[in-house]
């Protein structure tokens, strides 16, 4: 999606950045800053530099991708752009991780998460 947009956190997102942010080495407040700053970007149709700060990552059950809003040292924000709300990128969870695949249980939570706010 290109534009401004809203942001909807779903219940739980905003602890889940504070637990993420935790497991980063160094100062907690410079990590939430970094990825609140990303998403206030992506809030005012700022395009991100992908795949660096915004990537497609997997599948949902509509068969459209959810992404990650991703900062440099790790911490990420996983999120899909609504079918039910248009114009509205819904924030699933944050998760701190350096490197790697993207871990089952963060898909199972995304689709977790869109199915209780789409089907809602």
């Amino acid at each position: 999606m290109k534009g401004p947009c809203k942001i909807h956190f779903m219940d739980g997102a905003k602890d889940s950045l504070h637990q993420a942010a935790s497991d980063i080495p160094g100062d907690a407040k410079v990590a939430i800053a970094g990825i609140s700053r990303l998403i206030e970007r992506l809030a005012e149709g700022i395009q991100l530099h992908s795949p660096e700060q915004f990537r497609k990552e997997a599948g949902l059950p509509n068969g459209r991708p959810f992404f990650a809003v991703r900062t440099r040292n790790g911490l990420r924000c996983y999120g899909w752009y609504s079918v039910k709300t248009p114009g509205t990128f819904v924030v699933s969870h944050f998760r701190y991780k350096k490197r790697g695949p993207l871990a089952k249980k963060d898909t199972q939570l995304v689709v977790s998460n869109f199915r209780r706010y789409e089907n809602g």
